[in-house]
């Protein structure tokens, strides 16, 4: 997006000549210069090129998506029927696929439960119980992976 050519952005014709004038041909050459410093490159006042600033910038810039908006395409577009998987398979068995978006959900737990599973499915954890605790991690009844 940074590679849009400003002469294609509908400025007004006198900030385009000015900035094609000075080699400013892309929305990374005009966004990356402080506003001072492009009115004084090209002669115009501060209102005029915050103006072609704001246009550049909604041109060239993707559209913003809210969490909502993600979540609300999740929903039209998953497969899961709305649920969140925690990647637990028995907590998304009894769950029924995961924790259901739309309803108010409370899991309890021992301090630091939810950290402890995301840093545990990367195994490092794993990693860090075996080498360790090998006496404990290899010890019958010990979980030595998660699924």
């Amino acid at each position: 997006m940074a590679n849009k050519l400003v002469a294609y952005m509908r400025l007004p014709q006198s900030i385009s000549n000015f900035l094609a004038a000075r080699n400013i041909q892309t929305a990374k050459d005009a966004l990356s210069m402080p506003e001072f410093d492009l009115m004084t490159l090209l002669g115009v006042d501060i209102e005029d090129v915050s103006d072609a600033l704001a246009r550049i910038s909604k041109v060239a810039s993707p559209t913003y998506q809210t969490a909502l908006s993600l979540l609300e395409e999740r929903l039209i577009n998953d497969a899961s029927s709305g649920r969140l998987p925690t990647f637990l398979k028995g907590l998304d068995a009894v769950l029924g696929g995961g924790i259901p978006f739309s309803v108010l959900t409370e899991l309890v737990g021992p301090s630091g439960i939810a950290s402890f599973i995301v840093v545990i499915r990367s195994g490092r954890m794993i990693e860090m119980g075996r080498n360790s605790f090998p006496e404990i991690f290899y010890s019958e009844g010990m979980a030595q992976e998660v699924s």
